[in-house]
C-alpha cells in the first residue's frame, strides 16, 4: 500500500488523517471503544428514566381520556405521588 509521511501532509488532510489512522496503536483503539461504550451506557442510564415518566404521562392521559369519551364527561384527578427517579440503578 501506499505509504503517506505525516509530516508532509497538511494537518486534517485526508492523507493526514488516514496516515494518522494506520499508525495509531491496538490499545489506543481498545481505549477508544471502551470510552465509546462507557459514554453509551451512561447515556442510556440518564435518558432511560426521563423516557420512562414521559411514557407513565402518556398513558395516564390517554386512560383518562378514555375514561372522560366513555362518560361523556370530563375526569379531573388529583394525583399525588412522589416517583423517585434512579440514577444508574440507585434511588
Amino acid at each position: 500500500p501506499l505509504s503517506v509521511d505525516p509530516s508532509h501532509c497538511r494537518p486534517g488532510s485526508t492523507a493526514a488523517i488516514v496516515s494518522g489512522l494506520e499508525a495509531s496503536a491496538p490499545e489506543e483503539v481498545q481505549m477508544d471503544i471502551f470510552f465509546n461504550l462507557l459514554l453509551l451506557f451512561v447515556l442510556l442510564s440518564v435518558l432511560t428514566p426521563m423516557f420512562q415518566q414521559q411514557m407513565l404521562r402518556s398513558m395516564r392521559r390517554r386512560q383518562l381520556t378514555t375514561l372522560g369519551s366513555k362518560r361523556n364527561s370530563r375526569v379531573i384527578t388529583l394525583i399525588h405521588r412522589q416517583e423517585s427517579l434512579s440514577l444508574l440503578g440507585f434511588p
